[in-house]
């Protein structure tokens, strides 16, 4: 897997793209396989990766070192223009260690700036899909807080011949300044 950049002038549907913008690490990394799920927010992010650099994106997206696509964990990497990004070299959340043997981990990342600067709430899926958190950060990288996030309200589908709901899983999440409420769009496996 890999992220692809592209960008559309609506105006004059000029574009730039596609091409890959972060792929996959090398065979010894965290993010050996199935680098997906990018999530980019904008921000002033100072010398997150000890380049002494000032970046303007954070990407956090999902990826693993298992063939088979589970014990995921959540990365980041930064841009001043969403085509060159540096890695943070470790995985910012890791699954946790009772997923051991064969469970997926954590994925689906979305990032709200709080601040404008530096401080971004995360919101993730766990392994089991109607596990969902929040972790807060100063800096764009090191995380904490950890707080569970509810489904209630959310309509659960009864799939025929299940004896249980059908899982959701959201696609991602956004925050309306004007009401005050949190929206998310999420996935249903029907």
């Amino acid at each position: 897997d890999a992220i692809i950049y592209e960008s559309i002038d609506l105006q004059s549907g000029n574009k730039v793209g596609p091409f890959m913008v972060l792929a996959e690490g090398d065979s010894n990394a965290w993010d050996h396989k199935y680098t997906c799920n990018p999530k980019v927010i904008k921000g002033v992010f100072s010398n997150p990766i000890g380049d002494g650099q000032t970046y303007t994106y954070a990407m956090y997206f999902v990826a693993t070192s298992q063939e088979d696509g589970t014990l995921n964990s959540i990365g980041v990497a930064f841009s001043n223009n969403g085509i060159g990004w540096h890695k943070y070299p470790l995985p910012i959340i890791t699954y946790p260690a009772t997923d051991i043997p064969n469970k997926y981990g954590v994925g689906q990342p979305a990032a709200y700036n709080s601040d404008g600067g530096s401080a971004i709430w995360l919101f993730f899926e766990g392994n089991n899909e109607q596990s969902h958190y929040k972790v807060t950060s100063t800096d764009g990288v090191h995380f904490s807080n950890q707080q569970t996030l509810t489904t209630n309200g959310l309509q659960q589908v009864q799939i025929a011949g299940q004896s249980t709901p059908a899982p959701v899983s959201w696609g991602d999440m956004a925050y309306d300044s004007a009401t005050g409420l949190w929206y998310a769009a999420y996935n249903m496996n029907t």
